[in-house]
């Protein structure tokens, strides 16, 4: 199993447990049944698809804010590290103003 796996990284599982199934190995096409069989176990019982929904929106979130913050802060004229690069007189202002309302 693990020459089929450093022959064949898991990109895409499908099509990996297809290449599995299609060993000429006998225990490597038992080990493909056996996972096809607990990741459908798992889908049905173990997994929790509430908890993948919130962590998936929270991520999103997160991620959405970072990237607001960063064209906010390239928009205003401040370096990644919060410090102004040679900004105008408004942009200092806009600056200041945004500063303030966090």
């Amino acid at each position: 199993m693990v020459d089929f796996l450093s022959a064949n990284p898991l990109r895409n599982g499908n099509e990996w447990l297809a290449k599995l199934m299609r060993e000429p190995d006998n225990d490597l096409r038992i080990t493909a049944m056996r996972i096809i069989e607990t990741r459908r176990v798992f889908a049905e019982s173990e997994f929790n698809w509430d908890v993948m929904n919130r962590v998936a929106k929270e991520e999103i979130d997160d991620d959405t804010l970072e990237m607001n913050k960063q064209m906010l802060m390239r928009s205003l004229g401040v370096s990644a590290e919060g410090s102004p690069s040679e900004m105008s007189g408004s942009a200092e202002r806009r600056q200041s103003e945004a500063n303030s309302s966090w």
